[in-house]
């Protein structure tokens, strides 16, 4: 280990005459290039009668300029340490400590600063000189504290591997990114009052997709704060589910303003790509139009609150968790549509719907409470069909599913308030559609979509207060056979020329419609088969066909011209 001054004003750190360093201050130069073992001082002897002077970086990323501890102080005039352009690299394994005065930096196209201890703690002091270089922490095993602020010029900023201790100091970084994508044991210490500002406008961005052995100490505080042209985007990857790193306890939010998080900042933002793990995401605040797409899978431990101004789409094959495994989380849509391949509500906890909630596929519920929170719920299709314990708390409101219906085959530990709702399949495509019911009890169903021939596949013995319909087509309602669909109401009915077929899923078997209530059921204008009607003399058909297999029916045919009409091709 030796120390090296600088000597002779402007010059080349590598450069091999070495005429710029020496052994001694103001010495003479010829001393050698430093390693990384080896102190340099910038002072007053290192520009003795030449005035300013200029230090160029020329190392590479196969022979980087080295060092371990820089200190520049007590200059006699101006310097500018220049770091180069894209393929310059000055490694340093110890502390930096630059001076208030005297010294300022520069470089064209992302050179590079490596800080690259190895153990202990390796501090940076800059007295509020801007690094213009792109800087890469790289410290598997050691500590990189800043002492007081560190402002970078232009440039992005990576942690590659160690600890990043902001000491309660601010890192801002000058252009557009903070990245840490990678499996190596890193980590910030934020403190209380630490933070990392990205304050480039085009494409700002915290990179953490892949987050395996990150962690945080301390207020987690990422700010967007740029104004200027492209600022409006945000990219944030924290954590996808598929690389982990962040956990329900360690998740941090994402809002306009936010403790514990990234903030969005109060420029309109009109892209958003979010891919990762989060606990709060909130965009009440957030300005913009358009068309703020979230881009990758999401899992969310705590409260959702999403805008009406943004198009919330994860792409396709992307799905939206709610995953909290204690107490409840909310999701106040605001009209908005959120737009996944599915919208899964996992883990133990309650996700409560506040508004009506509008999901462009599937909803499933996996584990947990479901509450609608007597809110409208619109979704594809809703599916819970399996063993975990769950709730479905359905409300007041009207559960209106666009796709192909409702999934509860497998119903073990599966609750369902049906409370008063209305179950409304709105499909007009030919599709089969189909409520696996569960053997459960439900309130009012609703077939509606008025265009659209299908087939209703209706499985379990489920109850309903009322099963309805609004469609003007012909169409078929298939129950499952050696089960019992129990109804209080039944309101369907076919017209002339579009008959409602009324049969089982395997011909020759019945499947029985059982009325609960007391009264009679009269439909019209049905072709039935494989039907047991429940109780006797309860229900009829009139302007029907009988096709055979049913008890209990009372069914006349309707009158000959009509029927006519009815067998006709």
């Amino acid at each position: 280990m030796a120390t090296y001054y600088w000597v002779g004003g402007t010059g080349s750190w590598n450069a091999t005459s070495t005429t710029n360093w020496s052994a001694s201050s103001g010495g003479g130069g010829g001393a050698g290039v430093p390693n990384s073992a080896d102190d340099v001082i910038f002072d007053a002897g290192s520009n003795i009668g030449t005035g300013a002077f200029t230090v160029s970086i020329t190392g590479t990323s196969a022979a980087p300029s080295v060092c371990r501890n820089i200190t520049i102080s007590g200059l006699d005039g101006a310097m500018t340490l220049a770091f180069g352009a894209s393929t310059n690299f000055l490694d340093v394994y110890g502390n930096l400590s630059f001076p208030a005065t005297n010294l300022t930096t520069s470089a064209s196209a992302a050179p590079s600063l490596r800080f690259r201890a190895s153990t202990g703690t390796q501090t940076l002091t800059t007295n509020g000189v801007t690094v213009r270089a792109f800087v890469d922490i790289i410290a598997a095993g050691a500590t990189v504290q800043l002492v007081g602020n560190f402002t970078q010029g232009g440039f992005n900023m990576r942690l590659t591997s160690g600890t990043l201790n902001l000491n309660n100091n601010v890192w801002t970084i000058g252009s557009t990114q903070f990245s840490s994508s990678n499996s190596n044991t890193r980590s910030i210490s934020f403190g209380t009052t630490g933070r990392i500002d990205i304050t480039g406008g085009s494409n700002p961005a915290v990179g953490m997709a892949n987050a395996t052995n990150f962690s945080y100490t301390g207020t987690f505080t990422i700010n967007f704060t740029g104004t200027g042209s492209g600022a409006a985007t945000r990219i944030i990857e924290i954590g996808s589910s598929s690389s982990g790193g962040f956990t329900e306890s360690t998740a941090i939010n994402i809002g306009s303003s936010v403790t514990n998080g990234i903030s969005l900042g109060t420029t309109n933002t009109t892209f958003l790509a979010i891919l990762g793990v989060f606990n709060n995401i909130s965009f009440a605040s957030v300005g913009g139009t358009s068309p703020g797409t979230f881009g990758g899978a999401i899992t969310a431990y705590g409260n959702v609150v999403l805008s009406a101004s943004h198009t919330l789409n994860l792409g396709s094959g992307n799905n939206f968790t709610f995953a909290k495994t204690a107490g409840t989380q909310t999701l106040t849509a605001n009209a908005a549509t959120l737009t996944a391949s599915n919208v899964i509500k996992t883990g133990a906890g309650t996700l409560q719907i506040i508004g009506a909630a509008v999901f462009s596929n599937s909803l499933t519920l996996t584990q947990g409470v479901f509450d609608a929170n007597n809110n409208n719920i619109t979704a594809a299709s809703f599916s819970s069909s399996n063993t975990n314990v769950r709730t479905v708390t359905m409300g007041s409101g009207t559960w209106t599913l666009t796709g192909f219906g409702w999934n509860c085959t497998t119903s073990t530990n599966l609750t369902v308030n049906a409370n008063t709702s209305t179950i409304s399949l709105t499909d007009t495509s030919t599709i089969g559609k189909s409520f696996d019911g569960g053997g459960r009890t439900y309130n009012n169903l609703s077939i509606g979509g008025a265009t659209g021939i299908a087939v209703y596949t209706f499985s379990g013995s489920n109850t309903f207060n009322t099963i309805s319909s609004t469609k003007t087509v012909a169409f078929t309602i298939r129950f499952t056979v050696s089960t019992t669909t129990t109804v209080t109401t039944w309101t369907v009915n076919g017209t002339s020329g579009n008959v409602v077929t009324l049969d089982s899923t395997s011909a020759g078997t019945q499947a029985t419609l059982a009325k609960s209530g007391g009264g009679t059921v009269t439909v019209n204008w049905y072709a039935i088969r494989d039907s047991a009607a429940s109780p006797a003399s309860t229900w009829s058909a009139t302007n029907s066909t009988n096709n055979g297999n049913n008890t209990n029916w009372t069914i006349s045919s309707p009158p000959l011209a009509n029927f006519l009409i009815f067998l006709s091709p």
